[in-house]
């Protein structure tokens, strides 16, 4: 094969989407990214097991998870059956997540059930089971709608608290991103939360702005319908204000899908262009509706290896686990009854439960205390896991935002938001 040939091949494969978006596993394992992403878990991990603990004082007791036909079972393995009844039945979820966390606590409840749908919704995506992924996806948006009806204080305490930490980290990664995959610089820690930081009010903004013009539109909407309450001129003052509803109702229908579609661009705006929170909505707005096709496609390549990098994280996960513990579990000498010295303070884990608690097996304060430190280990693992995730999601964004932003405006991939400050350093006068 010529040169030429060579050439113009290599040129059409770097075009294709996968090409580019492959980049986004290697990316999200990149330590700043991925130490970012870790740092917001752990925050969040802290107030959230802080605030349980305020709220339950006892160890998690009460009906196992594991139960057969629950909600935790059976119906998040894809089971069309279950999955329909759960959706049919939310009163019925409602009540499975609520008898759930009696003793347990808010965040370890929603985390639990969130870890199962996160897991469901993945192998039904490499299933190409997408109406069932989607259900997944509701369930798990049913257990936040739990949390703001049964402990509506604590939801939004740790929403405040969730909302801050992860924009600046998703910040910080996508600032990170964005330099590596603009120019190849890779960012330091300190400096990528920096940029978190210093852009947190414009980080904020993006989605806020956004969610505001929707819910403003939905009020006047409403205003409209109490209108209609006023005894005898009431029916016609709604007839009168029905054009103006309908306008209301495609800029409500506009701003949804741009909203819903464009949410993944806005910090990679942000990131890439140094923009205000205005800038990045209309930005984001305008790649949504500019090229639907295409970024539906992004978005999906995007999922599909997402989805795949995550079972393979988790999949390396579970192997140096199972590794780990089965050489140790060799070296130990059990008794010939009851359950093993090691499974008393380390339950054997699983592919989809890497971490598993057994408090009714440990009966000494050595073996408490050696439950509690194994446990803690693990959790660090999960936690690194979570990190990919986040960190992964973060930067397949960013990828997309440069790719549509090329293809709608024309704007090359390495043109980025550099500070002046950086500039100087890079090029200074020359006297």
């Amino acid at each position: 094969m010529s040169a030429p040939e060579t050439d113009r091949l290599r040129r059409y494969w770097d075009t294709l989407a996968f090409t580019r978006l492959i980049a986004s596993f290697k990316m999200a394992v990149g330590p700043a990214k991925l130490l970012t992403a870790f740092l917001a878990v752990a925050l969040l991990f802290v107030a959230g097991s802080v605030m349980d603990l305020c709220m339950t004082a006892s160890w998690p007791q009460g009906r196992s998870w594991t139960t057969v036909n629950t909600l935790w079972t059976a119906s998040e393995w894809n089971n069309s059956h279950e999955l329909e009844y759960y959706l049919s039945n939310t009163d019925r979820t409602m009540d499975e997540l609520d008898s759930f966390s009696k003793g347990r606590g808010v965040f370890y409840t929603l985390y639990t059930y969130g870890d199962v749908r996160f897991n469901a919704g993945a192998v039904a995506l490499l299933n190409r089971q997408v109406p069932a992924m989607l259900k997944h996806i509701w369930l798990w948006v049913l257990g936040f709608f739990w949390a703001m009806r049964y402990h509506p204080i604590y939801s939004v305490i740790f929403l405040t608290i969730a909302t801050g930490v992860i924009t600046i980290a998703g910040g910080a990664i996508c600032r990170c991103a964005a330099l590596e995959f603009a120019q190849g610089e890779k960012a330091g820690l300190t400096e990528a939360i920096a940029f978190g930081w210093q852009k947190f009010s414009e980080l904020l903004t993006a989605p806020a702005i956004a969610v505001g013009i929707i819910l403003f539109c939905c009020g006047l909407i409403l205003a409209g319908g109490l209108a209609g309450n006023i005894p005898v001129v009431g029916e016609i003052l709604i007839a009168l204000f029905v054009p103006l509803a309908i306008i209301l109702g495609i800029i409500t229908s506009f701003a949804l899908i741009g909203t819903v579609w464009g949410l993944g661009l806005m910090f990679p705006a942000i990131a890439y262009e140094g923009s205000d929170g205005l800038d990045s909505i209309s930005r984001s707005i305008a790649y949504v509706f500019g090229m639907p096709v295409r970024l539906f496609f992004y978005y999906f390549v995007a999922s599909i290896y997402g989805a795949v990098s995550y079972l393979f994280v988790r999949g390396f996960a579970f192997l140096f686990l199972i590794i780990t513990y089965t050489l140790l579990e060799t070296g130990v000498f059990n008794e010939s009854a009851g359950p093993g010295r090691l499974e008393v303070i380390w339950p054997k884990p699983e592919y989809f439960r890497l971490l598993r608690v057994n408090p009714e097996l440990t009966s000494t304060i050595s073996q408490t205390i050696s439950a509690i430190l194994i446990h803690f280990t693990v959790l660090v693992v999960i936690g690194l896991l979570i990190a990919f995730v986040i960190s992964f999601y973060f930067c397949s964004c960013t990828i997309i935002y440069a790719l549509i932003r090329k293809r709608v405006d024309g704007t090359e991939i390495n043109r980025i938001y550099v500070h002046l400050d950086q500039v100087r350093d890079e090029h200074p006068c020359q006297e």
